[in-house]
């Protein structure tokens, strides 16, 4: 078992439809956060399972209808979450492996014209891949990519589909 710290850099997509009307725009952040997991390995194989939680300030926005009335849209993500399986190879003190499960996300998302908002808990998959190099008995540190899709949000007509992106660098403590 292990628990550890992770910060790093997100971006990702928000693909915006309004019935004939369709449009995207970028979001980009960071987040920071912590993680547990536990691994069993056999040989140079290893399976194992991964939770981690992010405080992230992840947003962006666009006008989506020059109108007139022009329409403007924006987001903001302040929570990111997973759980997830690693299935990965390690040999000495290197471990490269790819992951994927269960992603959360909380969005906020507004429209200027008429004034409409909501917040709400996202729930989608997450696939990814990183490695981990240990330094000493019980401390390792990772890289890690993960891809978020956390599915669609509706936001009064609109259908707001999400996708975040994260790289993130670590530190793991052995238990």
């Amino acid at each position: 078992a292990y628990i550890g710290a992770h910060a790093g850099a997100a971006w990702g997509d928000v693909d915006a439809t309004l019935t004939s009307i369709s449009g995207s725009y970028e979001t980009s952040g960071w987040l920071a956060g912590a993680q547990a997991g536990w691994n069993l390995q056999n040989d140079a194989l290893v399976l194992g399972i991964v939770v981690d939680a992010s405080f992230a300030d992840v947003d962006g926005n666009c006008m989506f209808d020059p109108g007139p009335p022009q329409r403007f849209l924006d987001t903001n993500y302040d929570f990111l979450s997973t759980a997830r399986v690693r299935l990965g190879w390690a040999s000495d003190a290197f471990l490269i492996y790819g992951t994927g499960g269960l992603a959360l996300g909380s969005a906020d998302s507004s429209r200027s014209l008429p004034a409409a908002d909501t917040s709400d808990l996202l729930v989608g998959f997450a696939v990814g891949a990183g490695f981990e190099l240990a330094v000493g008995e019980q401390w390792s540190l990772q890289v890690e990519y993960l891809h978020r899709d956390l599915g669609n949000q509706a936001l009064d007509n609109y259908d707001l589909d999400h996708t975040v992106d994260t790289l993130t660098a670590g530190f793991n403590f052995a238990l």
